[in-house]
């Protein structure tokens, strides 16, 4: 069971629900506006929450994450290595080859916290940065700086 910052969610977020939900989403979420607050919001309990994210596709699972946001495991960079399993997003730490990927799917780590650059097939030491992060999905590779943060790396599904 996921863990969620917000179970109080506003009518206006609710409703943002409502538009892209399937016909029958619609009539649960009907039935969850009768319970609004004067101060113009619903409470939702975790396996509500929770039974929204397990009927919903990857493109409403986006508009949920970002109303409900749901609380990630602390991720523990120390464990992380090559072939680990992980979920990225775009942040200004990317080098190279953020429109190859999905950033939905998950990636491998193909090389972590390197001297080097991995840039297609291309290995690149004089990078510019003391500390690369290479990612692989499918044929496509990303790689980050890592010499400042690794927040880009927003889950590990494997250590």
């Amino acid at each position: 069971m996921e863990k969620y910052k917000n179970t109080l969610v506003s009518i206006i977020d609710v409703l943002e629900i409502h538009k892209i939900a399937c016909s029958a989403w619609k009539i649960k979420i009907s039935k969850y506006l009768q319970r609004c607050t004067n101060s113009q919001e619903i409470q939702f309990v975790e396996s509500e929450i929770d039974e929204m994210f397990n009927d919903a596709s990857d493109d409403q699972k986006v508009i949920l994450e970002k109303i409900f946001k749901p609380i990630k495991p602390k991720i523990d960079y120390d464990k992380i290595t090559v072939g680990s399993l992980v979920k990225l997003e775009y942040t200004g730490e990317h080098i190279f080859g953020k429109n190859n990927v999905d950033f939905l799917k998950p990636f491998y780590v193909l090389a972590y916290k390197v001297p080097y650059c991995i840039i297609n097939t291309k290995i690149l030491k004089n990078a510019g940065r003391s500390s690369n992060t290479s990612f692989l999905q499918g044929g496509s590779i990303i790689t980050y700086a890592s010499n400042l943060n690794l927040d880009y790396i927003t889950e590990v599904l494997e250590y």
